[in-house]
């Protein structure tokens, strides 16, 4: 009986050696879940801040490009309106 008793001792001491264990794989294995959720939350507001600046930075440049364009079509009537004219004035100096 006497060693029986120390089996069951034995393993009743290696039992509270694993819960132990498994106790503090539990805590880290909930510190590394904090983690990634801090790292989810930083992730979302770089997201979300990236795209506000991209937005922000788009913004004038989509502005900017439809008055640029606008200002090369407004330059094209005046070039074509000038080459009617000349032509013009040619006509009439050799008609």
């Amino acid at each position: 009986m006497g060693k029986e008793k120390q089996i069951i001792e034995m393993l009743m001491e290696l039992t509270q050696k694993m819960e132990k264990g498994f106790e503090e794989v539990k805590g880290e294995i909930n510190e590394v879940k904090e983690r990634l959720t801090e790292l989810e939350e930083n992730q979302d507001k770089t997201y979300d801040l990236l795209t506000t600046v991209s937005k922000r930075v788009s913004a004038p440049l989509d502005s900017s490009t439809d008055a640029l364009d606008s200002s090369i079509d407004a330059l094209a009537k005046r070039v074509w309106t000038v080459e009617k004219a000349v032509s013009s004035i040619q006509r009439r100096l050799l008609g």
